[in-house]
Parts: C-alpha cells; structure tokens; sequence
C-alpha cells in the first residue's frame, strides 16, 4: 500500500480506509473511471448537510466541513495513485478538481496569560494524578495530545533530558528528539515513583498509563476526566477540564513567541512541519543544546505566567 510505502502513520491509514468505505460504499464496486466530478459534488454537500454539529468544532467552519473536504482529498489521492501506476490511462482530469472545498479557518483559542493559574488550580484538583502531570506536561511541552499520551519509559532518557517521539504525526519516519526541560522532568520522575502506586498495577512501560475494561494496561485515551454525576442545571456530561489539550499547545506557541522564540525553534520542538515557505529553512538544524536552551525559556516563562497572575492581591475597597 503507497500510504505504508511512505511510512504513514497507522492511524492516518485507518482514517483513510474508515473514511472512504462509509462515505463511497456505492462506488468501491466499481471503476474509478467512472466517478465524475458531479458525483463528488454532490457527496461533498451531502456529508455536510447529514453532519452533527461536534463538541468543540469551530463554529467559523460550517458543520461537516473538513470531513467532507478530507474525504475529496482521499479520492482525489486515490485516483492520482492509481492514473501513475496506468501511466495516465484516466487522463489528465482528476474529478475532485470539479469540488470547491471548504475553505477551513483554523481556531485559535488560547489560555491567557491571565487564566493560567486558573487553569492550573483547575487541573490540581483532578481525581487522577496521571492525568493531571499529562495535561501539565502537554502545557510545558506544546506537544500533541497522542505524542503525551503515548510516551513510553524506552524513550525517555533522563540522563540526556530528552525524549524520543518515535511515532508523532507523520509516523515514524518523522521521528524526532527534543530536550526536556526543568517541569517535564520533574513530571516524568514523579510518573516514574508513583505510576504503579497510582494505577494500582504496572504501567506497562507507558509514562501515562491506564487500565482497560478487562483490566490490560495501555496509554490514557484521553487527557481530561470525563464528568459523572449531576449538576444543579442537570447532569454533568462532557470533560473536565473544558479546554482541549490542543489549546494548550496554541497556549505554549504564543508563550514561546512571546518569550522571543523563533518560529523555526518552536516548530522544531513542537513537531510542526517547517520550511514549507522558506526553502532556507530546510537547510537549518537546531543543536539539541541550543533547543535545550530555547526549551528552558519557554519553561521559565509558563511558570512565571502563574505565579505571577496567582500571586496578584485583590485591590483594597474604596474607604
């Protein structure tokens, strides 16, 4: 399969298969030749007229939206893989050229520097310890959710201060490694103490584990709590915290920005991709030292953000 060739990620490929037999079951029987452009057309309105609403989506974008945009682009790839394998034997018109996607805005709520320590006083009181070092260390590193989720103690050298993500968005041939600085430290040494006190049996060598329903250990599967119970407006549903992990990743891109960090230092060390507008940048490669330094700024400036705002006294009442 081209998308293994490239070494795409197993949960990029499962999306891509998942995606294309629910939303294409009428055509996988047939050859692609004769899907035209009218019929993708009309899928691409259709998903999004059927989609909910989801929890947490941007409401700048209409509903269904990027699936059904990401579902033109699974065909359109489909039908350019194989026209290159026919040597262009279905011509030069791809019929997902005919689909106007959605232009998708990307959302950009963030923590203010104000509602951190908030935030963090929310994230203490947690029922899980676990879950609570996840989420501080998904603040102080900007990584993804999954990447924190899925840390294994194989990767974690604290000796160096660094941790490897073997498998991060991109799969494993973008594996990279990025200096650990003086918060995630002490996060991984508190996990490597009390995981097994915390979960009640071996953490199976992941940093943030969790136990199934059949009681087998694997990686949390979520950041957040999820909530139970009732409320004095009704029952308590959804997750606590309310912001998503990805919030804290914009949180720690802005801090580093405005702590001084370049782009290019703050992509490298958040695994976003760089050099796609600046051909010179390709040619860049950060020492882990200096990283490690930039690592320790960021750090420095998240924690003084909290204390900062947390230390504020309440202004006197007028006399």
């Amino acid at each position: 399969m081209r998308m293994r060739k490239k070494h795409r990620a197993e949960r990029s490929i499962a999306t891509f298969k998942n995606e294309l037999e629910r939303y294409l079951t009428d055509w996988l029987d047939k050859p692609i030749a004769e899907l035209t452009g009218a019929a993708l057309v009309e899928l691409h309105e259709r998903i999004k007229r059927s989609a909910k609403r989801r929890k947490g989506s941007n409401p700048a974008n209409d509903k269904g939206a990027p699936l059904a945009n990401r579902v033109v682009t699974h065909v359109s790839a489909c039908w350019n893989s194989l026209n290159k394998k026919l040597e262009g034997k279905l011509g030069s018109w791809n019929p997902a050229k005919a689909v106007d996607r959605d232009v998708l805005r990307p959302k950009r709520e963030r923590i203010a520097d104000e509602d951190l320590p908030g935030y963090a006083a929310r994230v203490a009181k947690m029922r899980s310890a676990i879950r609570r070092d996840g989420l501080m260390l998904a603040l102080y590193t900007g990584l993804r959710s999954e990447d924190v989720r899925t840390i294994r103690w194989e990767h974690v050298d604290l000796d160096a201060n660094t941790l490897v993500l073997a498998d991060p968005k991109g799969g494993p041939a973008a594996a990279f490694t990025i200096p650990l600085s003086a918060t995630p430290i002490e996060i991984l040494k508190r996990r490597q103490r009390d995981n097994a006190r915390d979960l009640g049996a071996s953490d199976g060598g992941y940093v943030f584990p969790a136990l199934d329903n059949e009681g087998d250990v694997g990686p949390l599967g979520d950041l957040r709590e999820q909530l139970h119970g009732k409320g004095r407006h009704g029952p308590k549903t959804g997750r606590f915290p309310a912001e998503s992990p990805h919030v804290l990743r914009r949180t720690w891109e802005s801090i580093a920005n405005d702590e001084g960090i370049s782009e290019l230092d703050s992509h490298v060390l958040s695994n976003h991709s760089f050099g796609s507008r600046n051909v010179n940048q390709t040619y860049i490669s950060q020492h882990i030292d200096h990283l490690a330094e930039c690592a320790a700024k960021i750090d420095a400036g998240i924690t003084a953000r909290i204390k900062k705002a947390a230390q504020r006294k309440p202004l006197r009442a007028a006399a």
